[in-house]
């Protein structure tokens, strides 16, 4: 039986309503704008962010009591990674055990630790991107680098 991707991972909402794509850039231009006006307090640890994208290779015949455990773990760690606002943002890929993540933490060293915490880690492939602003969400840039002349 083929399992809801809803059912593989919990957290995410059963209908995307928006594009995604979109959603995503809005949440990181939002962050990175507020930075780069300057309204990083003292207070908030200097952070990076990542784009991580995570394929799940679950052997064929792995039990399903193990399955749906290792499933549960996983769903539950997540919402740990969010409420200490390391994960901000998560979505799935329908129809498969595959998600892009937005990781908001201190350097990569940390990110490794954190996907490697997953319980799912033995069968995760992972690809990560570090981000960085681009010129056009600059509040500030200037014409020739946003235009690309010199």
């Amino acid at each position: 039986m083929v399992e809801s991707p809803h059912a593989i991972c919990p957290i995410m909402p059963l209908h995307t309503t928006i594009d995604t794509w979109s959603q995503m850039a809005e949440v990181m231009r939002d962050d990175q704008l507020r930075e780069k006006r300057g309204a990083l307090d003292a207070t908030r640890r200097v952070t990076l962010e990542f784009l991580v994208r995570i394929e799940v290779g679950l052997p064929a015949d792995m039990p399903e009591e193990r399955r749906v455990s290792l499933l549960a773990s996983e769903s539950a760690r997540g919402r740990e990674l969010m409420e200490a606002g390391e994960l901000k943002r998560i979505w799935r890929i329908p129809g498969r055990l595959a998600n892009f993540s937005l990781y908001d933490v201190t350097d990569a060293t940390v990110l490794h630790d954190l996907i490697s915490s997953l319980p799912l880690w033995p069968w995760i492939m992972a690809t990560v991107e570090p981000l960085a602003v681009h010129p056009l969400e600059s509040a500030n840039a200037a014409p020739s680098v946003v235009s690309g002349k010199d």
